[in-house]
């Protein structure tokens, strides 16, 4: 397994993904793309494109997180009794 930027990718993972890739370059391009050129545009998206991608997870994470701390707050409100 491989690990480039902190992303690894097990050796089925990434050989399925460089077979998608030749294929869609085949496919776009009408030539055929080696697997020495596969690997290293895979490399080179998950160097350029990983950590903006990581960074997007984030703050949809982030955004999901505080939608569920606001429901929480709310779930609690609702658990007071009246005092009066």
């Amino acid at each position: 397994m491989r690990d480039l930027y902190g992303v690894q990718l097990d050796d089925a993972t990434r050989k399925s993904i460089m077979l998608a890739f030749q294929d869609f370059y085949e496919h776009e391009t009408g030539e055929t793309l080696g697997m020495f050129q596969a690997e290293a545009m895979i490399d080179f998206m998950i160097e350029h494109i990983g950590p903006h991608a990581y960074n997007l997870a984030l703050d949809h994470v982030r955004g999901w997180h505080r939608k569920k701390m606001e429901d929480m707050d709310l779930e609690y409100d609702m658990l007071y009794r009246n005092t009066r």
